[in-house]
């Protein structure tokens, strides 16, 4: 496929740059630690989060949800409020959404691309099987984390499937793709090299 035909064809493309890893935190000290990522990515305020559905849930004891908590961290530090959405709680239904988004698109990249920077992710997404006794499950035994919070997101982003007729449109030429605007990539760096 010639460059032309390519750049008629439409479909989405998910970048995955950073992430988040961790336990034993609390909701105050992850809601700092978005905040920090932010700023260090020089990311504006983020309007919508695509979460774990427990994440909006009172917690055992009566007191106020996770979100909650982080949300109060947003509107202290950050001056914002984030509206947090639960995440479709069909796990079947995202590892087969996650499993589109990773083969490959008609340009030959995947239509959902991972930074090196995403060490966790990228170190657990080979390690995931099917459940032994449902095989369109995803066998949750496993480090699963990376991969399961990821998932929450992907149904809320339009699927157009490059192969079998995407959606031509004219394309403007541009040096840098608008999106990439709200990137600083000066200030990627892997603790990890």
């Amino acid at each position: 496929m010639d460059a032309d035909t390519l750049e008629e064809i439409k479909f989405n493309r998910i970048y995955t740059f950073a992430e988040l890893y961790g336990t034993e935190k609390s909701p105050k000290e992850w809601a700092a630690e978005i905040i920090k990522a932010r700023r260090q990515f020089g990311i504006g305020d983020t309007k919508r989060l695509c979460v774990d559905p427990s994440v909006l849930n009172r917690l055992s004891d009566g007191s106020r949800s996770i979100g909650d908590q982080m949300n109060d961290i947003f509107i202290e530090v950050a001056k914002s409020k984030t509206v947090m959405e639960g995440g479709s709680r069909n796990r079947k239904m995202r590892w087969a959404t996650m499993d589109d988004w990773i083969r490959p698109a008609v340009d030959g990249m995947p239509y959902w691309m991972i930074s090196s920077y995403c060490t966790n992710l990228i170190r657990t997404i080979p390690l995931m099987e099917p459940d032994d006794n449902d095989i369109e499950d995803i066998n949750t035994k496993l480090e699963d984390h990376a991969v399961d919070d990821v998932s929450y997101f992907f149904p809320f982003i339009k699927w157009i499937d490059s192969k079998i007729g995407g959606v031509k449109r004219q394309i403007r030429r541009k040096s840098i793709p608008t999106h990439t605007s709200i990137i600083n990539i000066d200030k990627f760096h892997n603790k990890n090299k």
